[in-house]
């Protein structure tokens, strides 16, 4: 999880690379230059570099801002889906689905991807009961559950 330190440090690369452009190429000359290539006026054209100049160097307590937000919602969202596996773990196991097949199950739902275990066939006819009767939202990730079970394991062939 990113730490507050962390964003700060990010939001400073953010704002060090768009120094460093303001620094590096003189924006205030090719904006006066290119006014005068079109013909149009050359203190407008000056007074908008010199405006995005210094926005640029008032600018790092926004981009330092917006990475923070950033990380923290990526947290929020990481502790809220460790919390609705956590629920989905415990509720299965309240209907008689054995800690590793509840965990392998909460992963499929949640996390969408397998937790290494694989579901034994006792588990697997509670789970159809679960989610025929108790609960009918969670009979669409039944295919799911079919492709994690044990009977569906590679075997290993030895020479």
């Amino acid at each position: 999880m990113p730490s507050m330190l962390n964003s700060l440090a990010q939001g400073l690369k953010n704002y060090k690379s768009i120094a460093e452009y303001q620094l590096h190429n003189n924006t205030v000359g090719q904006s006066y230059d290119m006014a005068k290539a079109r013909g149009l006026n050359r203190a407008t054209a000056v007074a908008g570099a010199i405006g995005a100049g210094a926005a640029t160097f008032l600018a790092p307590p926004v981009v330092i801002g917006a990475q923070a937000v950033k990380d923290y919602r990526q947290k929020q969202n990481a502790e809220m889906q460790r919390d609705k596996l956590t629920a989905m773990i415990n509720c299965l196991r309240a209907r008689g689905i054995s800690q590793y097949g509840a965990v392998e199950m909460g992963n499929q739902i949640i996390m969408n991807h397998s937790a290494g275990y694989y579901i034994s066939d006792a588990d697997f006819k509670m789970w159809m009961v679960v989610a025929s009767t108790l609960d009918p939202t969670l009979a669409r990730f039944t295919s799911r559950m079919i492709a994690r079970l044990e009977s569906a394991k590679p075997e290993l062939n030895l020479a």
